[in-house]
Parts: structure tokens; sequence; C-alpha cells
């Protein structure tokens, strides 16, 4: 392991429910990935996804889309659909932001959470240019502000 990067939420100093772990080689993280799935902490089986690879440092580097998302306290689903079972977010939702975003590169892998997302895309360009256009939008009555982050 090279290198393990926890994020911290700034406004509660906790740690946030993720992280990213960079391996030296690509069957390292094969095996990582084959040993830690289906390991459960805190009674939360753990989720493992590997990004693109740099061939020529042989380390897994890539540019994640953050998208966080404000519900003002009046909030009506404007995508009329029902919210799915244990996200609080409205599945149409969330299905419209991904549809928007594969318009700016393929999308290789999301994982929602309460109140944001994280996005990777197959080009860093990608990400670039979607937080560029998407930041401070309303997308089915949602605020969406977004941050690309160097990992």
């Amino acid at each position: 392991v090279q290198r393990v990067n926890i994020p911290v939420d700034p406004l509660t100093g906790l740690q946030k429910q993720y992280g990213f772990v960079d391996v030296g080689t690509k069957e390292m993280a094969e095996y990582c990935k084959a040993v830690l799935s289906g390991v459960e902490l805190y009674g939360k089986q753990l989720a493992i996804q590997d990004s693109r690879a740099d061939i020529e440092q042989g380390v897994f580097t890539q540019q994640v889309l953050r998208v966080t998302f404000i519900r003002p306290l009046n909030y009506v689903d404007d995508c009329a659909c029902p919210a799915s079972l244990g996200s609080g977010l409205p599945g149409k939702f969330l299905e419209r932001l991904k549809g928007i975003l594969e318009r700016f590169g393929a999308v290789t892998g999301q994982v929602y959470h309460d109140g944001y997302a994280l996005f990777s895309f197959s080009t860093d360009c990608a990400a670039t240019e979607a937080a560029t256009a998407l930041n401070n939008q309303f997308i089915c009555g949602m605020l969406v502000t977004t941050a690309v982050i160097n990992r």
C-alpha cells in the first residue's frame, strides 16, 4: 500500500464513510479487491471499486467528481417518482443525474450517500467539464453543487 486517504468533513471534523487506497501494481489491486470483497466492518459490507491505472507509474490515479445535493425544506419531487428504499433520494433523480453526467463521458463508477455522490469518469477531462457545467444547477428541484477531487 502506497497511500491511504480517508477524507474528513471540514465542518464536523469526522471521517467520511469512504476512502481511497493506492497500491503498487494492478495485480496487487486485484488481490486486495479479492481479499476484501465480502469483509464486513461495523456491520456493513465493504464496497471495493478500482479506478483506471496509470500504467507508467503503476499507481491508480483519477479525478473523481463529487456532487452534493441540497434538498429544500419544502422539497417536492419534480421527477414524480417514489424514493428508493433506504437511499433517501428519489430514484428518478439519481437516474436523471447519471444520464446527464454520461453526456460528458463514460461513468465508470458511482457511490451514493446521504446528501452526496461520487462519480468516476473514463477521463479526467470529463470530470472537469461535468463539474464546471453542473455546479449550482437545479435537477428535479434540488440544488446540485460539484467539485473535482484529485486522488
